[in-house]
C-alpha cells in the first residue's frame, strides 16, 4: 500500500484597528477588502490579499506547501500569518499547522491559521482523499489537503473584512 500526504495549512490574515475622527474623513474614501487565497497545487499556495482603509492595513496569510505521498516520515511547511500595520492596534494572524506524516501515517496537524477573530479550520479526518477545508470567518486560513494521493488541494482562505469606526 502507498503512503499518505498531508499539505501544510494556510496562515490566518493580520488585523489592524484604528479609530478615525469623523471630520478627518472625506465625503468618499477608498476601502479595499482582501480576497482569500484560492487553493491550488502550487507550492507554496498563494498569499491572501490585503485589506485596507486609510493608513490601516492587514495582509493575508501565506499558503502552506504540498507534500508528496510516501510511506516515509515527512513534513510540509505551514503558511505564516499576515500582519497588521498603520492602526492603533496591529496584530499578526495565526500560523497554519505543518503537514506531517510519520512512516506514512497522517498526524492531522495541518489546520488553517486563525485571524484575530478566529476562523482557522481543522482538516477533516478521514482514511481516503480529503481536500482542505476553507477558512471560516474573515481572515481564516484554509487547512492543507491530506490523503493517499499527492495532488489534493488545500482549502481556500476566507476573505478579509473592513469595519470603519468613527468618533466625533
Amino acid at each position: 500500500t502507498g503512503g499518505f500526504a498531508e499539505g501544510g495549512g494556510g496562515g490566518g490574515g493580520g488585523y489592524s484597528r484604528k479609530l478615525f475622527l469623523a471630520t478627518s474623513l472625506g465625503s468618499t474614501e477608498t476601502v479595499t477588502v482582501g480576497v482569500g487565497a484560492t487553493a491550488g497545487l502550487s507550492s507554496p499556495a498563494p498569499t491572501g490579499g490585503t485589506s485596507s482603509f486609510d493608513a490601516a492595513s492587514a495582509t493575508g496569510g501565506t499558503g502552506g506547501t504540498i507534500m508528496v505521498s510516501s510511506t516515509a516520515s515527512g513534513n510540509a511547511a505551514n503558511g505564516v500569518g499576515g500582519t497588521g500595520s498603520g492602526g492603533d492596534v496591529n496584530l499578526r494572524g495565526g500560523d497554519g499547522g505543518r503537514g506531517r506524516t510519520i512512516t506514512g501515517i497522517p498526524v492531522w496537524t495541518n489546520h488553517g491559521g486563525a485571524g484575530a477573530h478566529g476562523g482557522g479550520i481543522t482538516q477533516s479526518i478521514g482514511t481516503g482523499a480529503a481536500t482542505g477545508q476553507p477558512g471560516k470567518f474573515p481572515g481564516g486560513g484554509g487547512s492543507g489537503g491530506a490523503g493517499l494521493a499527492s495532488d489534493l488541494t488545500g482549502g481556500d482562505g476566507a476573505n478579509g473584512l473592513v469595519i470603519v469606526t468613527t468618533y466625533f
